[in-house]
């Protein structure tokens, strides 16, 4: 186990929702995928014992990540991953702030990770019929999809793009090669501004920065603090 703690003194943990792993929830229509690979195929995974995604999401039961901000903290934690049709479905806890656990599931194949569902507060969301792209397999700067769907009465549609590799530090350590992915979100309630995610994957370890904005406004930023791998 690796891991490194925080500070003993925690600031308030405020409501306020995220998407660890992709930024649109209830999206139902994909519409085209730029710079993946063809699906390859894929050895049938044993319960509990598979990575999902690459080195850069390190997605085995019981790895856990913990991240800060000045409004509060964002806990992370595997608690499923099986054989589903071929594929791989990994099941992630969240629990930000003082928000009910919400669980998400993805599915792997050989194309990326994708959103397929997620419960929160009890209600459950099915987004098999059109999954969301998370994360083409393997990632590589330049790398660019686009998304176009329906969340609700809501027309919405974001472009993603990864980048060059960074050094990132952060209070958890200081990561080489972190792969930063930042993804645009619009739709015609938010008129000509963008909610803008990125996230820094570092090899072996998986996202160690987080940050949100909607464009021109203040920078929400989620820093790795402790991380357990199995």
């Amino acid at each position: 186990m690796r891991a490194q703690a925080a500070g003993s003194h925690r600031a308030p943990r405020p409501r306020i929702r995220l998407l660890w792993l992709g930024v649109v929830a209830g999206a139902v229509a994909a519409v085209a995928l730029f710079g993946c690979r063809s699906p390859g195929a894929l050895p049938q995974p044993e319960p509990g014992q598979v990575e999902a995604g690459t080195e850069y999401l390190p997605l085995r039961v019981g790895n856990t990540w913990t991240y800060t901000s000045r409004r509060g903290d964002l806990v992370i934690r595997v608690v499923d991953v099986r054989a589903a049709q071929g594929t791989t479905e990994v099941t992630v806890e969240e629990i930000a702030g003082n928000q009910a656990r919400t669980q998400r599931t993805y599915r792997q194949d050989g194309m990326g990770l994708f959103l397929i569902r997620s419960v929160e507060s009890g209600e459950v969301q099915d987004y098999s019929a059109e999954p969301q792209p998370v994360l083409l397999i393997p990632p590589q700067p330049g790398q660019r999809w686009v998304w176009r769907g329906q969340i609700g009465y809501r027309r919405t549609h974001f472009t993603a793009e990864v980048g060059q590799p960074e050094t990132v530090s952060t209070p958890a350590g200081t990561f080489a090669a972190a792969l930063p992915i930042q993804v645009r979100v619009m739709d015609w309630v938010m008129r000509n501004k963008a909610l803008v995610h990125r996230q820094w994957l570092a090899p072996g370890i998986g996202p160690v920065r987080l940050d949100y904005q909607v464009e021109g406004g203040e920078i929400i930023r989620y820093e790795l603090v402790a991380y357990s791998l199995q």
